[in-house]
């Protein structure tokens, strides 16, 4: 294995192409599709500077010996601080189930039906246990690359499970897959700055070079003073992420007590005697197959091969429902109240604007035992 300085002077160069390329990640508008026009820009603009410096930077190496020891410490640090930052979050979501959770819109349809990215988001959603342990795996592995004692393994690790990631988003046509090539190539840039020291572990019987630190020694106020600004950090980063998703989903927190998600079938509603229904167009809703109330504030009506999206706000305390903007039926404003008779059958009553209705709904078993 090659670990002549040479070596070195090209991965730095490349080391500082992936910088670039991280910058652009941590500067993308928040979206849930990242694989845009205009992402893809960035990263070219990103990405272009960088090569630039790595140029630059590669003729500069030659003019100090140590160059391309100390830079290529410092561009490990940063981008496994840069792959903690960006990765905890997503091991927190998964932790916390407010990313791939379980969806009832898709449970109903069969797998030649969905959509790639669908199919992907009902496996993960399938199990929340298995999905938590993607979480913790994710989050522990990102902890690791903040410290050089561990970084090496963690970079391991999170090379492994980023490979996976990308090929899923590749595969399955998931729109992160530039995010997911970035954080990729962070990682591996990580276990190829320690290339040399593996291959001679592995399959060589010569000593393995010691990993050296050529910035700061074990000891001294100064090493100690950085790793407490670590654990600041990591600290700050975990509840910074913390506070944002109980922020911008605070309504996760509750949907475990709303006793109106998941799926209804109508068995009956009875409507005031002055409401024409037979003539009325927005009413149609009620032959429906079948009512979805997701998690949060949406809801599906699932009628013969279509499905039509509507919101519902419910105030449990005082057991008051409000079912509105149904795309399909934009005349339909459902308030009033509703009432858990037993655990499988709910009762609805209240006014369609001026005319009273009631419905009078049975849960859906086959659907809900998939729900863990």
């Amino acid at each position: 294995m090659d670990s002549s300085p040479t070596y070195f002077k090209i991965l730095n160069s490349l080391g500082l192409i992936i910088v670039g390329l991280g910058i652009s990640a941590l500067i993308m508008p928040p979206s849930a599709c990242a694989d845009t026009i205009q992402n893809f820009r960035l990263t070219d603009i990103l990405g272009i500077t960088f090569a630039g410096f790595g140029v630059l930077s590669y003729a500069l190496s030659y003019q100090h010996p140590k160059y391309d020891q100390v830079l290529n410490y410092v561009l490990r640090c940063l981008l496994g601080y840069f792959l903690f930052y960006s990765i905890s979050v997503f091991g927190l979501s998964q932790i916390r189930d407010i990313q791939m959770y379980f969806s009832y819109s898709t449970m109903h349809q069969k797998i030649a039906d969905l959509e790639s990215m669908e199919f992907v988001w009902a496996f993960f959603g399938y199990s929340g246990k298995y999905k938590a342990v993607i979480g913790w795996t994710l989050l522990c592995t990102s902890m690791l690359l903040c410290f050089r004692r561990t970084r090496l393994i963690g970079a391991l690790i999170m090379t492994g499970l980023l490979a996976n990631i990308f090929c899923l988003n590749v595969f399955f046509d998931v729109c992160l897959k530039l995010r997911s090539f970035i954080y990729l190539n962070a990682s591996l840039f990580i276990v190829l700055s320690h290339l040399p020291r593996l291959y001679s572990f592995f399959l060589t019987d010569k000593a393995v070079a010691e990993n050296s630190y050529p910035l700061f020694s074990d000891s001294g106020k100064l090493y100690q003073a950085l790793n407490y600004l670590k654990l600041f950090f990591i600290a700050g980063t975990l509840v910074y992420f913390g506070w944002k998703q109980d922020r911008m989903l605070r309504w996760t927190k509750n949907h475990h007590t709303n006793p109106i998600e998941g799926t209804w079938e109508i068995v009956n509603y009875e409507y005031s005697a002055d409401w024409d229904i037979k003539d009325s167009e927005e009413i149609e809703f009620l032959k429906s197959n079948m009512f979805v109330f997701e998690r949060g504030v949406r809801g599906y009506i699932v009628e013969e091969d279509s499905m039509s999206m509507f919101k519902y706000l419910v105030d449990t305390s005082n057991q008051q429902f409000e079912l509105y903007d149904f795309h399909n039926y934009r005349s339909v404003d459902l308030k009033g109240k509703y009432e858990l008779i037993d655990p499988e059958t709910l009762k609805f009553y209240g006014k369609n604007n001026k005319d009273s209705l009631s419905i009078l709904l049975k849960k859906n078993a086959k659907y809900e035992k998939h729900k863990k």
